[in-house]
């Protein structure tokens, strides 16, 4: 089926192909073994875990300054990989500044972050190895190792699901689910920094100040997109982060596993195609000024293979739910109808904002980037003050999304014509 949407040959069918290969065996595996993971995790340990992952999701956009994105505009590998070395450098020293932080200001660091004591401990090792994660997938996307980007993707999900199901088995770790996401992002990232000194040894040689020229080239990445990325992040993590302070973690761990179930399976496509149409994107626009009938024709795409597989799911969510997870997980089931229009226009559109870097756009992309954030909070927020509960919450949460990812869509549409 896939193969007929995408047409008959062409790299960028089977480059999306090859990303959805491999990102669906990885993305598959935390979701297939999810029965078995809820039966052993309480729903406040996933509302932990979660914590954990939204806070350092966060902070890993601040601590590379965007400079991963810039790694596919450099016509030159050597420019590119000065990028990827700034973006490293700089996540290193941040996650050595936020360890020193949070070991000498432990009590008010918690006070001012509403982050669980029993996860707080992780965070820098996690800000590190996220960050560094996303600055090597630019640069496997920018030279085309679309196998090798799947590739250690499948073994992140196999070391990171034997682990958690491992540890409370065999070991007493209440933070299990966290240990073993750690092991295996640490590992799929040992993956790629082995293929990468293999393959690209003669580019890494730098100096302190051509890292310094190449900052300065791209400064408009951290004077833009740090803040819209942080924002952007936020945005998506914020429901954890306020879910966990005004109601329980059990519910954040409710809302995980909606996560888990609708955005995993789904995104599996949608990143693939993002990550392939921002790199045949890049190309077309540099060459031609415009990029309408990529844009179109991905458009389509996403809309061909989204329609069917939504719809269903918004009928069956809450019997689906109970029958798989068992009937301590049903309330999930009930937070999945709510969200599942907002993940569908989210689908859609999350592939094609790529057009805001490509088009040199990042000063709308922060505008967006407030409106979301903006909506994302308020829609919490109306509801803890209204008192009306988190499903109140949740629907306002959903219907904001939506429009705002309508918008974008007709915005990015309009970047890609060269307007």
């Amino acid at each position: 089926m896939l193969s007929k949407i995408f047409g008959v040959g062409g790299s960028f069918r089977n480059n999306v192909l090859t990303l959805i290969t491999g990102t669906a065996a990885a993305q598959a595996l935390p979701v297939v073994f999810s029965p078995l993971l809820t039966r052993l995790y309480s729903p406040e340990q996933f509302g932990l875990f979660a914590l954990f992952v939204a806070f350092s999701s966060i902070f890993a956009v601040l601590s590379t300054g965007r400079y991963e994105l810039a790694i596919i505009l450099p016509e030159k590998h050597k420019k590119a990989m000065n990028l990827l070395i700034l973006a490293t450098s700089l996540n290193l020293f941040l996650s050595l500044l936020l360890f020193i932080f949070i070991f000498s200001f432990r009590t008010d660091f918690e006070a001012i972050a509403w982050i669980n004591n029993s996860i707080l401990d992780f965070l820098p090792l996690g800000l590190l190895l996220i960050g560094l994660f996303q600055s090597l997938t630019y640069w496997f996307n920018r030279v085309k190792k679309y196998r090798e980007l799947s590739f250690s993707r499948v073994w992140q999900a196999v070391f990171m699901v034997s682990f958690q199901l491992l540890f409370p088995v065999l070991f007493d770790i209440e933070q299990g689910l966290i240990v073993g996401y750690l092991i295996g992002l640490f590992l799929s990232i040992i993956i790629l920094v082995v293929i990468l000194v293999a393959q690209y040894r003669q580019y890494l040689r730098f100096d302190l100040k051509s890292l310094l020229n190449i900052g300065g080239e791209y400064i408009q990445f951290p004077k833009f997109l740090v803040f819209s990325g942080f924002l952007n992040v936020a945005s998506g993590q914020s429901p954890i982060i306020l879910i966990n302070k005004f109601f329980t973690s059990t519910y954040s761990g409710y809302y995980s596993l909606t996560l888990r179930v609708i955005a995993g399976p789904m995104g599996i496509i949608a990143r693939a195609i993002g990550d392939v149409f921002r790199q045949e994107a890049s190309e077309v626009f540099s060459s031609n000024g415009d990029c309408t009938d990529l844009f179109k024709g991905t458009l389509k795409k996403l809309l061909l293979i989204s329609v069917l597989p939504f719809s269903i799911f918004y009928l069956i969510a809450d019997e689906l739910f109970v029958f798989v997870f068992g009937e301590a997980w049903a309330v999930a089931g009930v937070f999945a109808k709510i969200l599942t229009p907002m993940f569908f226009f989210q689908f859609i559109s999350s592939p094609l904002s790529s057009m805001y870097i490509i088009a040199n756009k990042q000063r709308e992309d922060l505008y967006l980037q407030i409106a979301i954030f903006s909506s994302a909070v308020g829609s919490f927020l109306l509801g803890v003050y209204f008192n009306q509960g988190i499903e109140v919450s949740l629907i306002l949460f959903s219907s904001f999304y939506s429009l705002i990812y309508l918008i974008n869509i007709y915005i990015t549409y309009q970047f890609s014509k060269g307007s």
